[in-house]
C-alpha cells in the first residue's frame, strides 16, 4: 500500500508546491508503530485517488499525512 500512498501523496504535494517527505519516512513510521499507524486508501477506476496515514496514541487519532488527487476532487474521496 505504501507505493499507492506515495503516488498520491507526492503528486498532491507537487501540485500544491510543497516539498514532499521521502517514502522511507512513512515506511519507518509504519515499521516502528505497527499497532498504532495505519494507511487508508480510497480507490476509484482501479487506481488510488486519496490516501491518509493515521497514528493512534491513547484515545487520540492523529492524521499527519493525507492527500487526494485533483482529478477526483468532484468525488470528494
Amino acid at each position: 500500500m505504501l507505493e499507492d500512498f506515495y503516488t498520491v501523496f507526492a503528486k498532491n504535494m507537487r501540485d500544491l508546491g510543497s516539498p514532499v517527505h521521502p517514502a522511507r519516512l512513512m515506511e519507518h513510521v509504519l515499521d516502528e508503530f505497527p499497532d498504532h499507524a495505519k494507511m487508508i486508501l480510497v480507490y476509484g477506476e482501479h487506481r488510488p485517488m486519496a490516501c491518509s496515514l493515521v497514528i493512534k496514541f491513547k484515545n487520540i487519532l492523529e492524521n499527519p499525512w493525507s492527500s487526494s488527487l485533483r482529478a477526483y476532487s468532484r468525488l470528494s474521496p
